[in-house]
């Protein structure tokens, strides 16, 4: 089967990022370490690769493109996300490099609804262990459900305990026991006798 020419247009590019570990430059269908390790020591699981130049794969002027680039760094930021900034650069240097954000810790749900509200055909994912992806950017919800945990307080036992809020999907401390339960017994009946009390 023929491969997606979506799919070939990301993989001949490279994207990169100015982040604390150094400049990392991601490819399609590769695995970061360095990226991993930026990753864990941030207690995230996840990234994402966004930019806002040229919607739809049209080409705008370098004002045009700025501007928008400035938005999405307004959008990013109003979400709280940590990002560094970067650019995708072209193999065969047709177009001129996208400036570009690497964001740490974002769900694929989410950084594929950021890209379609920034209008672009998809956007870069992956995650702690797995090579990069191009992911089509679509609408839709955008929940942080998707990878990004952080350590929550130790239970006595030592042990993370961890539930999910139906209401919302996300993930919320479950507070420890205080001790074992009481002996249930079925309605309507009495508990079982020992064989004293029967004597």
């Amino acid at each position: 089967m023929d491969e997606h020419p979506l799919d070939t247009a990301y993989r001949k590019t490279s994207y990169f990022a100015d982040t604390p570990a150094g400049r990392v430059r991601i490819r399609i269908g590769e695995a970061h370490p360095v990226l991993d390790s930026l990753l864990t020591a941030r207690d995230h699981r996840c990234w994402a690769y966004v930019t806002a130049h040229n919607p739809g794969s049209v080409r705008l002027t370098a004002d045009e493109n700025r501007a928008r680039h400035a938005r999405l760094e307004a959008d990013v930021s109003a979400r709280g996300y940590e990002a560094f900034p970067g650019e995708g650069v072209g193999d065969d240097g047709a177009w001129p490099a996208e400036a570009s954000l690497l964001i740490l810790g974002m769900p694929r749900a989410e950084a594929t609804a950021l890209g379609h509200a920034h209008a672009q055909r998809a956007v870069v994912w992956g995650s702690v262990g797995e090579p990069a992806r191009a992911s089509q950017a679509v609408g839709g919800r955008s929940g942080r459900t998707g990878c990004h945990v952080r350590p929550l307080m130790p239970t006595p036992s030592g042990r993370h305990a961890t539930r999910r809020d139906r209401s919302t999907g996300m993930l919320a401390r479950r507070p420890p026991r205080r001790g074992p339960h009481p002996a249930r017994t079925t309605p309507g009946r009495h508990p079982a006798r020992t064989t004293q009390e029967a004597a």
